[in-house]
This record gives structure tokens, sequence and C-alpha cells, in this order.
């Protein structure tokens, strides 16, 4: 058992109007997704566990190798921000895997705003792989929304019954 994808959005200590809570989620290639939530301290909030398909399974995996390129994204993103979000993404196949840390990742510059030339000479090559990494975030997304799973960058929330139940 190994996980395939991991993501966590951890907060600065002025983020979002004050609040600093982070979650990660992780499934795995058997199907378990975990969903923690945790205090600026790191500290455990809540914890849930629940299950997808083998089919969700295959098309996250798909998606991870069909977008292989991913394994040669830079492992620190720089796209001139140091403060806000911090965006850690994990992908892994049964060969490679691939933790790709960033700040403030988002696809707002591809909502029609316009691009400075500076910008572009300096952060281009860091865009292009943030691209590539939020396509293939978001495409896992997708997934997991037909699962009712509902995850984005910020968010994660479900309301499926939990896969261990006490």
């Amino acid at each position: 058992m190994y996980n395939i994808f991991e993501y966590r959005e951890f907060a600065s200590c002025n983020f979002l109007g004050g609040n600093t809570n982070s979650f990660k989620v992780k499934i795995d290639n058997t199907g378990t997704v975990e969903y923690e939530l945790e205090d600026f301290e790191e500290n455990t909030l809540e914890l849930h566990f629940y299950e997808i398909s083998k089919e969700s399974v295959s098309k996250i995996s798909d998606i991870i190798n069909k977008n292989e390129e991913i394994f040669e994204v830079n492992s620190y993103l720089n796209n001139g921000s140091l403060d806000g979000s911090e965006n850690e993404f994990f992908f892994s196949n049964n060969k490679r895997n691939r933790l790709i840390l960033a700040w403030n990742i988002d696809d707002s510059i591809d909502e029609g705003k316009e691009i400075r030339t500076e910008y572009l000479k300096e952060y281009g090559e860091n865009l292009k792989q943030e691209r590539l990494v939020l396509e293939v975030f978001f495409k896992i997304c997708k997934v997991l929304k037909k699962e009712k799973i509902f995850m984005d960058l910020y968010n994660f929330k479900t309301n499926r019954k939990e896969k261990y139940i006490e």
C-alpha cells in the first residue's frame, strides 16, 4: 500500500482573515482517503477516513501516469510570493514520486488577466510548471467530485459516511 496523491493547504499566520487552520488529504492505492484538519501548531482538530471506488483510484493513477512530466517539476515552485497559503502536492506511481511545494498557487492568471513581460521573464518557467501541477490537481478533484468528495485548493468537504465508524 502506498499513497498515490496527497495535498496539503497550510495558511500563514495572517491568512484568510485570521483562519490559520490547514488541511491534508491523502489517497492510497487501495482507495482510502484520509482527511485531516490541523490548527496552526499542526495539532489535529479532525481526522476522517473515506473510501473511494477502485475505478476512481484507477482514474487518479491514470491521470498521474498520463502526466508523467509531473515528476520533473521543480520540488519548490517560486512565483515570487512568500506569504499566504503554502500548497504541498505529492504525486506517486509504483515507480516514482514527487513532492512539490508552492506558495499561493492558483489558476487566476489564466482567467484573462494580462501577464506582465517582466513577470514572464523571471517566472515564466515556474508558471508553466504551476499550470501543469494545477491541471493534474484539478483533474483529480474532478474524479473525487464524482465520489461526492469536493476539494479545491482551499477546501475539502463531503457528506459521505466514514470508512471507520467507532
